[in-house]
Order: structure tokens, then sequence, then C-alpha cells
């Protein structure tokens, strides 16, 4: 079964892009520990519904983004892909407090494993020690790092107003997500660039949602324990 995404991922990267699915590659470390620096990985373009191919016109819908969702988009006057996972829908109030996710008054579940682990940095490609946390709502799963020592994050901060296309709201505190938009963090809490600031994603925006890595080269070696699936992603919490 592995040979078969191997092959297919690799009929993809190489220029067979579909309606169906395309590949993509890992640009940063924002999203580790679920997708790794030098992953690459097949998105599922049909998830929500039938585009015609290179547009953004929808032909049919038979399904909407869900709270977990890890997409790959562009952000609005941008022209490079993203890939986040989805943690705010529209119409929902979201703040993040002492570095968890707030929806709507409901604090994410966050379970710090007993371990430290090892991030790297994208920049120089040194190494900071992190803490892995297991984030659990609504009966859904996901790992997410956060740096050690914590940084104790706040959105919206208190000095700063909610990013472009948000309305701040009092009660509950956040930043309301607008209609026919999601609000999208990296899995790598402190070393991500996200909805906190530049705002939400348009739906019309996302390509689709990531269905298995393919192929994975790190540490100076190919990572084939990541080969065929899509490791960390969301699961029961």
């Amino acid at each position: 079964m592995c040979l078969g995404f191997w092959v297919l991922g690799g009929l993809l990267v190489n220029g067979v892009k579909s309606g169906w699915a395309e590949s993509f590659r890992s640009p940063s470390s924002s999203m580790n520990p679920t997708l790794l620096l030098g992953d690459l990985y097949l998105v599922d373009k049909r998830v929500y519904g039938l585009r015609l191919p290179f547009t953004k016109h929808t032909l049919v819908s038979w399904g909407v983004p869900q709270r977990g969702d890890v997409v790959v988009f562009q952000v609005p006057n941008e022209e490079k892909d993203f890939v986040k996972r989805i943690v705010g829908l529209p119409g929902e109030v979201v703040a993040v407090q002492d570095d968890v996710p707030v929806v709507d008054g409901r604090a994410f579940g966050s379970v710090a494993r007993p371990d430290d682990c090892l991030v790297e940095r994208d920049a120089d490609g040194t190494y900071e020690r992190c803490v892995i946390h297991r984030e659990s709502i609504d009966g859904l799963g996901f790992d997410v790092i956060l740096r050690k020592p914590a940084m104790h994050r706040e959105f919206p901060g208190a000095d700063q107003g909610c990013p472009a296309g948000m309305q701040r709201s009092q009660e509950p505190n956040g930043c309301v997500v607008p209609e026919g938009t999601v609000f999208v963090m990296g899995d790598n809490r402190d070393n991500s660039s996200d909805s906190r600031a530049w705002g939400p994603v348009p739906i019309e925006n996302i390509k689709g949602t990531v269905s298995f890595v393919w192929w994975s080269f790190g540490a100076h070696r190919i990572q084939w324990e990541r080969l065929g699936s899509f490791k960390s992603s969301k699961g029961p919490g």
C-alpha cells in the first residue's frame, strides 16, 4: 500500500495535478508535530465539494470545513500556499488564554506529556526545547507543541485589537470569525504565522484537506515510518 501511495504522490508532485488531489511540501515547521519540515503530503480537493478545475467556482457542495481539519489554503492577497489546522468556525468567538484556544467561552482541554521534546527552528536549523500537549474539544484530539519555558501567549493581546476582518467581542471575550471564513492555527503554536496575525481565511480559498504523507526526508534520512499515513492528525480526544 505504501508503494502505491508513493507512486501516486510522485506523479502529482511532478506536475500531474487534478481537480481532486495535489501534492504539497511542508514549507516550515509551523505544523509540527503533525507535519514535519521535509514532509510531502497529498491534499484531497474533493472533501467539501467539486470545483471547476483551477478556479474557486464550486459546482457541487457536499461538505463544510470542520474544526480540527488540517487544510491547505491561500491567504488573501498572497499567492503562496499555507497549511494550518481549523480552530474556529464561522460565527464563533475565538480567543487564546495562557496558550490554550477558547471558542465561544469553552477552553480546549490541554494535557502535557511528561517528557520534553526538541523542535527545529526554521531559520537556522538549530533546536529548542518544547513540550507536546494533547488538546481536545467536542470529542476531537490532536497534538500541539508549546515552547519551554512557556510563553503564555494571549489572543487578542491586551494592547492590541483583533486582526483585519474580525470584530472584537466582550462577552465572551475574543474575536468573531466572520461568516464564510474559518480561524486557523499552526500546531507549533509558538512558531506559526496564522489567523492570530493576519485574520480569518475565506472558505473559498481552501484547496483541500491533508490526506496522508507520501514522502518524508529529515534528520539526514528517509523517514519511512511516516509514509502512507497522516501522523498525529485529529482523532479521539
